[in-house]
């Protein structure tokens, strides 16, 4: 698997008005559970943001919690400081935070978000909230109806919102890119693209499975009609 390529959004300003937004949500949640002060989080505004994330999350429609969870699966790749940065200003001597959620990995020096990262950030310690949100990952998230994010699977004997938020390489390419980017040949796609000058019409091939080909040909055409508008 290729390394994902890290991009610094303190150089990309459509970009930073976006995580600036996480960040106001995050500190609001440390603000209300560790010193009792409420702080105002304005709505997320994306009319004039060019960027290719503001223009994934307007075509999806995703709703405030999505938005939330996708920013918060992107942060490691885009600042890995982020959350640290973030904590240090509520706990400046450190500490255990197990509330927060999050992991170490093997390499990335920064804090890994997980699903119980996600709960904390949108409902604190509210019991009630917390179960609300686990049945929006459950049964309403697009992000994860669509496997753009999926929370990595744990031994049974671990919570499963403690797995860690994994993102899409495609769904990565498309936020930060904009481009659909093209499976490379692995154990997980065993293909390779080809190219040729032949139409369709010389395709030769048994009555059923040309039927299938065309079924793919159609899915191709109309999945994100299928998959978004009509949440097939």
């Amino acid at each position: 698997m290729k390394p994902t390529p890290i991009i610094n959004i303190k150089k990309t300003p459509s970009l930073v008005l976006i995580f600036h937004y996480l960040e106001l949500i995050i500190k609001s949640r440390l603000s209300i559970e560790l010193t009792q002060e409420i702080l105002i989080v304005p709505e997320l505004e994306l009319d004039h943001n060019s960027s290719h994330l503001a223009t994934f999350i307007k075509e999806r429609e995703l709703q405030k919690e999505d938005i939330v969870l996708l920013l918060l699966t992107l942060v490691p790749q885009l600042e890995p400081s982020f959350l640290n940065r973030i904590l240090s200003e509520f706990l400046p001597n450190g500490g255990e935070f197990p509330e927060f959620g999050g992991v170490k990995g093997k390499n990335h020096r920064g804090i890994l978000p997980t699903g119980e990262t996600f709960l904390y950030i949108l409902y604190g310690n509210d019991i009630e909230g917390r179960i609300a949100g686990m049945e929006f990952l459950d049964k309403q998230s697009k992000l994860i109806k669509n496997k753009d994010i999926i929370i990595e699977r744990l031994l049974s004997t671990e919570p499963e919102m403690s797995g860690r938020l994994i993102l899409d390489e495609e769904c990565y390419a498309k936020v930060t890119t904009g481009k659909v980017m093209k499976p490379q040949l692995s154990q997980d796609f065993p293909a390779s693209l080809i190219t040729t000058e032949m139409e369709w019409d010389d395709l030769i091939l048994k009555k059923n499975t040309l039927s299938e080909v065309k079924e793919i040909e159609t899915w191709l055409d109309h999945n994100e009609t299928l998959m978004n508008d009509w949440n097939m």
